[in-house]
């Protein structure tokens, strides 16, 4: 992600501004992007999920260049279909990745969202699906068909205060799920960490251990940030803080050491 300074966008219309303007389908580079998902958005709403919109909700329309996440309101069985014509790899969680040239996407039918097939969170809407992420962060939606935001109460504010926070504790992939709390620590301008994140960083560090992360952030990223001072240091901030909001200062740490 190539980050650029700019505030977090002030309200919902501000970032659905943002949204409209990064998937802009005049632009040559979204063209094929925004074509693929007109088409399977066809019979069924689909939403765009978690990382691209807190990315262009923090640094703006420019700044995200990474995965995206698509949920469809829809049945597996409907989204088979209108995959058809597209080059696809099922995944074991019901879902497709989809290359699009520059692009890489994952979509699912809403259904076979984890937390919902597990029982941990109950399906009651598209607006349930805020329930099922990680983090505070990652939980907003961009319909595609009505181009409007939906999110947590306080989600924008969040954002603008660097106050992270564990939404879902349970996760198929614990140290994935790690990762990317950690990897949001230190890249995305994090302030504060609420007690509930940093009981999970603790107990995910102690059952994990950095070497197991430090080998799994280099199969999954092209770029590399965790390693063990910086770790040492995240496990002193949440060890002595599990019990108040904490001055996080962890990306400034890394700025520090000269590690990034």
């Amino acid at each position: 992600m190539t980050v650029h300074t700019i505030r977090v966008a002030k309200d919902l219309r501000a970032l659905e501004k943002r949204l409209r303007r990064f998937f802009d389908p005049f632009r040559e580079d979204k063209r094929e992007l925004c074509h693929f998902i007109d088409a399977v958005s066809e019979w069924r709403e689909v939403f765009i999920f978690g990382g691209c919109v807190r990315d262009i909700a923090l640094f703006g329309a420019r700044s995200f260049d990474s995965d995206i996440d698509i949920v469809y309101d829809g049945t597996p069985t409907e989204l088979s279909s209108a995959l058809k014509g597209y080059s696809t790899i099922k995944n074991r969680y019901g879902g497709y990745k989809v290359s699009l040239g520059f692009w890489e996407l994952d979509i699912w039918p809403i259904a076979e969202t984890w937390a919902f097939k597990e029982g941990l969170v109950s399906f009651l809407g598209v607006e349930s699906l805020l329930d099922t992420t990680i983090t505070n962060w990652d939980s907003a939606l961009f319909s595609w068909s009505k181009k409007r935001v939906v999110c947590l109460e306080n989600y924008l504010t969040d954002l603008d205060k660097g106050y992270l926070d564990i939404v879902l504790r349970e996760n198929p992939n614990r140290v994935g799920a790690l990762i990317k709390i950690l990897r949001t620590i230190i890249l995305k301008n994090t302030v504060w960490l609420s007690p509930n994140i940093c009981h999970y960083i603790d107990e995910g560090l102690n059952e994990v251990g950095w070497e197991k992360i430090e080998k799994e952030e280099g199969r999954s990223y092209n770029e590399v940030y965790i390693n063990e001072r910086l770790i040492s240091y995240i496990k002193q901030v949440v060890e002595s803080n599990k019990d108040s909001i904490v001055d996080a200062q962890i990306g400034e740490f890394y700025k520090t050491e000269r590690l990034v």
